[in-house]
């Protein structure tokens, strides 16, 4: 069916992974750890966004292949 993406997009809460390092709860939290904000913090962003992706890509979240590697044998 090749609906895979839009229901990642739609339904999958790692399409707002990077999203959610912004929201109220990770702020309070990056204040209680005393130092850079979450969407800055290293230890934040190793869950929350794909190393090594171009920065306009880390918004787009965590897709299958940050975690899993490429799908190309799928």
């Amino acid at each position: 069916w090749q609906n895979e993406f839009a229901i990642w997009q739609e339904s999958d809460p790692h399409a707002r992974a990077y999203r959610v390092l912004f929201n109220a709860d990770s702020v309070r939290i990056a204040e209680l750890l005393r130092g850079k904000p979450a969407h800055e913090r290293p230890d934040c962003l190793s869950c929350h966004a794909v190393p090594g992706a171009d920065p306009h890509a880390v918004a787009e979240g965590v897709g299958c292949a940050g975690c899993h590697g490429s799908g190309e044998k799928w």
